[in-house]
């Protein structure tokens, strides 16, 4: 009896395996995981220079990883049994308070050499220019919601990196945006998301009137346009106990137009908002060049260079100016410099911890 159970249990062990196996072979591959928001690793050419190079085995044990059956299913067991046995970090991920999400950017990922170099960039532009060129690094959530975050739990020095970089950017405008996020009644982080909400990019549109001169308008206040939405943090955890989150936006006039790398979009993408990524509602995602228009302001132009922050933001001024220009230096190969001298003012927009880790910042000398 007792081998027959053994004879049993590595029959149903080799089918497991061998089914799993099967699966690579005929179950399509997915090209991209709307959850984490990437294109996924699929069966990659062999070539005998691509094995003898190292190319191919990376590649194939991501492929191994990325095209595993139930993927996602795998992620959120895995999430829920490491939550059960009490850790608050999963993946990178800190459980926080009343559903918050935090990323898990401690001082060793923000102090370093690049943050310094990037600050010595954006210093080095706003000299050789002479218009006017403000800074807002908006801080992250863990810094202006420190009572969320689990007991102990190590993040960046947040007030530490406001003040290197305010006393480093001396030729700018710095916006410190700490003190203005700590005192507004309305949730101003997603609990699922890096980003600021449409009532954190209010908040800092309401200190930029204060310092740009641009009159505030309170009939910019954020609307409602969508209730589920899950972002790039509930990605990595996958918990299905994870709030969902409102995303709110502001009204924007009908002479207001938009192009994106030479091609007409809309500011507001509705159709993201039935897919995954939500966020994507502003602009449909990030492009290397976005042109706004606003034919009825005599406000002037503004130049933006920015990340995804700023695309929740530039909707609570595009009827301000006459032309808004935004740069995601991810994506644009063209000259900063030679862009910047058609404008007086220039916005250099980023989350904190995104413009401490950004390789592209070396951009702005050219």
């Amino acid at each position: 009896m007792k081998k027959i159970c053994m004879i049993a249990t590595i029959v149903v062990f080799l089918a497991f395996i061998g089914g799993f196996g099967a699966a690579y072979l005929f179950v399509p591959q997915r090209e991209f995981s709307p959850n984490e928001n990437r294109y996924l690793q699929t069966l990659p050419d062999f070539s005998l220079s691509s094995l003898t190079d190292g190319r191919y085995i990376p590649a194939f044990e991501t492929y191994l990883s990325d095209q595993v059956l139930f993927r996602d299913e795998w992620m959120s067991l895995r999430s829920q049994i490491l939550l059960a046995a009490g850790n608050k970090d999963i993946g990178g991920v800190y459980i926080g308070r009343d559903g918050y999400l935090f990323e898990a950017v401690g001082d060793r990922d923000v102090f370093t050499d690049r943050f310094e170099e990037n600050l010595a960039f954006v210093e080095a532009f706003a000299a050789a220019r002479s218009g006017r060129t403000y800074v807002m690094l908006v801080p992250s959530a863990s810094t202006v919601l420190r009572d969320n975050l689990p007991r102990f739990a190590p993040v960046y020095d947040g007030d530490r990196a406001a003040e290197t970089a305010s006393e480093a950017l001396c030729s700018c405008i710095y916006i410190d945006l700490r003190g203005t996020l700590g005192n507004v009644s309305e949730q101003v982080y997603y609990r699922t998301d890096h980003h600021w909400t449409g009532w954190g990019a209010f908040a800092a549109y309401q200190t930029w009137c204060g310092l740009s001169g641009i009159e505030y308008r309170a009939d910019k206040a954020p609307q409602l346009v969508s209730e589920s939405f899950r972002g790039t943090l509930y990605s990595k955890v996958l918990l299905d106990s994870c709030a969902w989150d409102s995303i709110y936006a502001p009204e924007v006039g009908a002479d207001v137009t938009v192009t994106a790398d030479g091609k007409p979009i809309e500011m507001y993408n509705e159709a993201q908002l039935g897919l995954k990524d939500k966020y994507a509602y502003f602009f449909g995602g990030n492009y290397g060049q976005v042109t706004i228009e606003c034919p009825s302001s005599d406000g002037g132009d503004l130049l933006i260079i920015k990340d995804s922050f700023a695309n929740s933001f530039v909707p609570y001024i595009a009827e301000d100016y006459s032309t808004i220009t935004m740069i995601d230096l991810r994506y644009f190969g063209g000259s900063v410099r030679q862009i910047a001298e058609g404008y007086d003012d220039v916005l250099i927009l980023y989350g904190m911890s995104e413009f401490a880790s950004d390789s592209n910042m070396f951009k702005l000398a050219y």
